[in-house]
């Protein structure tokens, strides 16, 4: 029973578990709405057609979502996450790549925000189409320990 029991701890992985909206753990960013982003900041696009438009063209990605890397610290054992500032996801809905051929390149960017005093709400591009624009809602995390599947 001890060789198991070694062997399943050898398998353990620190995480960090992540809902969105409602739900146990502390509040670590947000899941859509418009992303705070410092001055000068340019929208991220991604030449491509669409499963609604045929046209290749540049388009706006969506924002995802924007975590407070000092909320996400503590819950980080491994420490593999930046210690400050915000990360920003930011990915092409509409056309839903998968990354998987080097044309698909840019279709997901993120982004690090080191100083979060220097960010403001942006405001969302025009071509942006009002189905890529998010509700805001509250993600909350918890430190848990994973296995593999």
């Amino acid at each position: 029973m001890e060789d198991l029991n070694a062997a399943l701890a050898s398998l353990a992985r620190n995480a960090v578990r992540l809902s969105i909206g409602t739900g146990e753990g502390a509040a670590v960013g947000r899941f859509g709405g418009a992303p705070d982003v410092p001055e000068g900041f340019d929208w991220p696009r991604f030449v491509t057609d669409t499963y609604t438009d045929s046209e290749v063209k540049p388009r706006s990605l969506t924002f995802l979502a924007q975590f407070d890397c000092a909320a996400l610290a503590p819950l980080d054992r491994d420490g593999l996450l930046p210690r400050e500032g915000v990360l920003s996801f930011f990915y092409e809905t509409v056309s839903q790549r998968w990354g998987y051929v080097p044309e698909d390149a840019g279709c997901a960017r993120v982004y690090w925000f080191p100083d979060q005093t220097a960010l403001r709400p942006a405001e969302f591009p025009a071509d942006l189409e009002e189905y890529c624009r998010f509700p805001a809602l509250p993600i909350r995390g918890q430190a848990v320990t994973e296995y593999p599947g």
